[in-house]
């Protein structure tokens, strides 16, 4: 903004520098002569007034000063004594004289002449009077030649401006059109080069989305077409050979469809940008003691608790947390050897938890794509951990995961305090 303003103030000043140049030059180039018509006119128009003052003054009785202050008021004309001539005049006739009564030269020329004459029978000296304002165009015309200059000047700001804004409306457009591969040619250090280049980061972060999106699609496809398959291929053997286990393995391929458009369905949900989670204070002592009983019922290890003496109360969605912390007990009771331990640890900015398991390890393929929805490091739909991850986003947090020499996994959850 400071250099947009910067670059407005050069172009304005620059514009009013050349105009001021260029009037000076005109001014003195010009003749500083009125028209005699003009100055004719003044000088009748002087005449007269002085000829009014003086039947006032020759009215007037006692002396002089007083008669001159008579005149004054009755006339309605300011007269005063001048003595020595003017230096400069410009029109002369019957002893009467047109002279500027500005001491400087402004630059639009004399504007108010004065009108001076020695009376016979009146003051011992000559006597000058305002005679009038002359019509003068150049005070008009040096008005004109800045309000121009400044015109231009405004112009020669905004026509690039408005250029680039417009390459930018056009590329606002297209994207709005749906094309992302528009380029937005516009640089630049100043506010619209920054809108630029934000334009440019979203459109390159709508285009990790939109394949984003389109992978996830892709992957949803797949997972859901292979339980409805085996159902398919189910009922086409129900009805040549009845048989008690393909109605179980029905079932349980049902609940298995089931289950991923559940985890779809709080995928979504989870994702919107607009969602936040707001709850009673959770004790997570208390929460991590419930579900790592939960695990180890439906899995094959006890998970190793490691948590403060006293309980740790975090605002959030006590559900939502639950699942969370299921979610990342799963993935260790999949993969651990004969381990799995949860730490818990509570700073006075943040809280943490820690999930480790003595299992293989994250795949050095799947580093960076671990909390990607379906991606899978073995069995399951691979909707767990970007469950997780969604979860943490929403209560402010952040999850992540490092693996452990010589093997094993550790996932690690901040929360703020």
């Amino acid at each position: 903004m400071i250099r947009l303003l910067i670059h407005a103030l050069l172009c304005i000043g620059t514009s009013l520098a050349i105009a001021v140049m260029g009037f000076a030059v005109w001014k003195f180039v010009q003749p500083h002569e009125l028209p005699t018509a003009e100055l004719e006119r003044l000088w009748a128009q002087g005449r007269d007034r002085l000829d009014r003052w003086q039947g006032a003054f020759d009215a007037a009785k006692g002396p002089r000063k007083r008669r001159f202050r008579q005149a004054n008021k009755r006339s309605g004309v300011r007269v005063r004594s001048c003595g020595s001539p003017p230096s400069r005049v410009l029109f002369e006739q019957e002893g009467g004289v047109l002279f500027p009564m500005t001491s400087t030269q402004r630059m639009s020329g004399p504007i108010v002449l004065g009108f001076r004459q020695r009376l016979s029978g009146g003051p011992p000296r000559a006597v000058c009077l305002r005679a009038g304002r002359a019509s003068d165009h150049r005070r008009a015309v040096m008005l004109l030649v800045i309000s121009c200059s400044l015109i231009v000047g405004l112009l020669v700001f905004i026509a690039p401006l408005v250029m680039r804004l417009r390459r930018i409306e056009q590329a606002v457009s297209s994207l709005a059109q749906g094309d992302l591969s528009t380029p937005i040619h516009v640089e630049g250090r100043d506010v619209v080069g920054r809108l630029a280049e934000g334009l440019r980061s979203m459109t390159a972060r709508l285009q990790a989305l939109f394949e984003a999106r389109k992978r996830f699609s892709d992957a949803t496809s797949h997972e859901l077409r292979t339980p409805l398959a085996r159902i398919a291929a189910a009922l086409d053997l129900m009805e040549q050979h009845p048989d008690p286990q393909l109605i179980d393995g029905m079932r349980a391929d049902v609940r298995e469809v089931n289950e991923l458009v559940d985890e779809l369905l709080l995928l979504g949900r989870l994702e919107d940008p607009q969602r936040r989670a707001m709850g009673e204070p959770v004790d997570l002592v208390t929460l991590l003691q419930e579900r790592a009983a939960a695990s180890a019922r439906g899995g094959r290890l006890e998970p190793q608790l490691l948590l403060p003496g006293e309980g740790v109360s975090f605002a959030g969605d006590r559900r939502l947390l639950a699942r969370l912390v299921d979610n990342l007990l799963s993935n260790a009771q999949r993969f651990a050897r004969q381990r799995i331990q949860v730490e818990l640890r509570a700073g006075a900015d943040e809280i943490s938890l820690f999930v480790t398991d003595d299992g293989p390890g994250v795949p050095i393929d799947l580093e960076d794509r671990l909390f990607e929805p379906f991606v899978s490091g073995g069995e399951g739909s691979g909707l767990g951990l970007a469950i997780a991850q969604e979860i943490a986003r929403v209560h402010g947090g952040q999850l992540g995961h490092e693996s452990i020499n010589p093997s094993g996994a550790l996932f690690r959850l901040q929360l703020p305090r």
